[in-house]
């Protein structure tokens, strides 16, 4: 008989190869789910990205205030101009 892991695998494999089967099947699914939510974070983020990279169209514009001379700004109330 084979020493080492590769005698003790094989013989482990040929005892009982239902719960190796079921093994197998386990890890599969487990890696499977894995790699499905990192690509769901990747695709995500991108998405993401691209969304926070797009340009904002402004809808208002600010105009500053005219310049006025001492005596007109003493004058004026608080009110925005017309």
């Amino acid at each position: 008989m084979t020493r080492g892991i590769p005698g003790y695998t094989i013989r482990l494999l040929l005892r009982s190869p239902g719960r190796s089967l079921a093994l197998a099947a386990g890890l599969a699914l487990g890696v499977a789910l894995v790699v499905s939510i990192l690509f769901f974070v990747q695709s995500s983020s991108r998405q993401l990205t691209q969304t926070a990279i797009k340009p904002v169209p402004i809808a208002m514009v600010g105009h500053p205030p005219a310049p006025q001379d001492q005596s007109t700004a003493n004058k004026q109330s608080a009110s925005p101009p017309p």
